[in-house]
């Protein structure tokens, strides 16, 4: 073995160990700043329950009064409970005060049929379905809900339970 390979090994040794350093060294200082991607925020959970029933596949939503700051949301499970997340992936919300939005859609068909391709891609006629709201209608929308000025406090677990009626 030259010379000139010998030195040319050193380096090409040398540069990708310098490279592995480098991407450690930045990955490390990346996960660092993972802890701080949004505002404090707090546990909320509850229970959302329609005449005393509890309320299984409804999406909980809370949006600021103020129209600032983010909105935080679940989804219930069967027995009827729900733990908000934020849209930056946050167990909880911001503490703030919030309209409170329910809503559960379940498919209907219309009764007319409407055309759809099969998975061979032909044409077939198919029965039209729409989204249909469960819930009694004001608590699907922020302006019209009844669950206005929630507060969520700097504390954890905030606990919200809602019985629709």
């Amino acid at each position: 073995m030259t010379l000139l390979t010998k030195t040319y090994k050193m380096t090409q040794t040398f540069h990708r160990s310098f490279s592995t350093i480098t991407l450690f060294v930045f990955v490390a200082l990346m996960a660092g700043c993972g802890g701080s991607s949004g505002p404090k925020t707090y546990r909320v959970e509850g229970t959302v329950t329609h005449n005393g029933s509890p309320v299984e596949g409804a999406s909980v939503s809370f949006v600021p009064t103020d129209g600032s700051g983010s909105s935080a949301g679940g989804r219930t499970d069967a027995s009827g409970k729900y733990t908000l997340m934020t849209s930056f992936g946050a167990v909880g919300a911001s503490p703030g005060t919030y309209n409170v939005t329910l809503s559960k859609k379940e498919a209907v068909r219309t009764g007319k049929k409407i055309p759809s391709s099969d998975e061979n891609g032909q044409e077939v006629m198919v029965d039209e379905t729409v989204a249909k709201e469960t819930l009694p209608k004001d608590y699907s929308s922020a302006q019209s809900t009844p669950l206005k000025d929630i507060t969520v406090e700097a504390k954890s677990p905030n606990t919200f339970d809602f019985d629709l009626k």
